[in-house]
């Protein structure tokens, strides 16, 4: 019977320190990576905007060139169409969806982004990319010249020629055909070699409402434990005593564990990790993740400290009663019986 006691302790003050540390994580997830204004201020104090759009754009249409039409060109109309003020609208609208969506307030992810709407702006930017250029050409003197797109039509201004190779340049081309869907994502192709990002993407409900679940259940698991440890341990003061222990300890591996992600989430150590992927994306969102791993971090340390201040001191407190009570239990020690005084013996002399 004792060694089932002893073993039920045992899990108990296991399943309690594990449910403190695991609720740790889980409160410092919720009020960091699960809260959408934060993440959004992440992104734009990254400044990904911009480099979303430098990164897109150096990746060059596909677009008919000729002389005139140059990937250069090209870029520079991208860059004036689509603003960092246009990309981070339409990012935002994204996450409010996604989170609503892992949040059960929409039954599937949705999205839109109109870029097609765009495509008569591009060509406006286009043209005016082109017009000085299509400036200093010469005036067209006979058909050939005018095909070859080496000169300008007489019957045209320079700018209702750059406004022409625009347009025709664009509509043979599939560039701003349409918007940017959530079919993207299954339409693309998926390596099938692992779990698609688009299968670990659906997860993503899933994983938010156990979040959610667990930061209720694990609270009252860890009350629970802790008052069945003090039901049924013959020495509740001592059993007490090891439960604070452990649970100080569970927390300082916490503490140890957010303190080197503080470590990695300042100065370049992540981006040097990042940039050794070679992966442009993960690059890109370099700063981002600097900053999400940081308010983790911070908050780990918070609630790590919280804890450990609590459970040490109830250790301490316990451990201080247990060795009071042990002092109060030891038999009484009386004083030794008092010796008569020493009489030195006397010694007859004879005559």
């Amino acid at each position: 019977m004792k060694v089932l006691r002893s073993l039920l302790i045992g899990f108990l003050s296991f399943a309690c320190a594990l449910a403190v540390s695991t609720l740790i994580w889980l409160v410092a997830l919720q009020a960091t990576v699960l809260q959408r204004d934060l993440v959004k201020g992440w992104l734009r104090e990254s400044d990904v905007y911009s480099k979303v759009i430098a990164t897109t754009i150096n990746q060059a249409p596909d677009i008919p060139a000729n002389t005139l039409i140059t990937p250069d060109a090209t870029q520079k109309a991208l860059q004036n169409t689509f603003t960092p003020d246009y990309v981070q609208n339409q990012a935002e609208k994204i996450i409010d969806n996604a989170y609503d969506w892992m949040d059960g307030k929409l039954p599937q992810l949705q999205f839109s982004v109109p870029i097609d709407e765009k495509r008569t702006a591009f060509i406006e930017q286009l043209a005016a990319t082109l017009e000085p250029q299509v400036a200093a050409l010469p005036v067209c003197t006979n058909r050939a010249d005018a095909q070859a797109g080496t000169c300008r039509p007489p019957t045209q201004t320079p700018a209702q020629y750059a406004q022409t190779v625009a347009t025709q340049a664009v509509a043979q081309s599939d560039v701003l055909a349409r918007p940017i869907t959530d079919q993207s994502l299954t339409t693309a192709p998926q390596n099938q070699s692992g779990p698609s990002e688009l299968e670990l993407l659906q997860k993503l409900p899933a994983i938010t409402q156990t979040i959610n679940w667990l930061v209720i259940a694990l609270p009252i698991i860890a009350v629970l434990s802790a008052g069945l440890i003090a039901l049924f341990a013959e020495d509740r003061l001592l059993a007490l005593k090891r439960l604070g222990r452990r649970i100080c300890m569970g927390s300082i591996f916490t503490l140890i564990a957010a303190l080197v992600l503080l470590y990695f989430s300042g100065g370049n150590t992540l981006p040097n990790i990042v940039s050794t992927a070679s992966n442009p994306l993960a690059e890109l969102l370099a700063p981002f993740f600097q900053k999400a791993i940081g308010a983790l971090a911070q908050w780990l340390i918070g609630l790590s400290a919280i804890a450990i201040a609590i459970s040490g001191g109830a250790w301490l407190a316990c451990g201080l009663l247990v060795r009071k009570r042990q002092h109060s239990t030891l038999p009484p020690t009386t004083p030794p019986a008092p010796q008569p005084p020493h009489t030195p013996p006397t010694h007859r002399t004879t005559e």
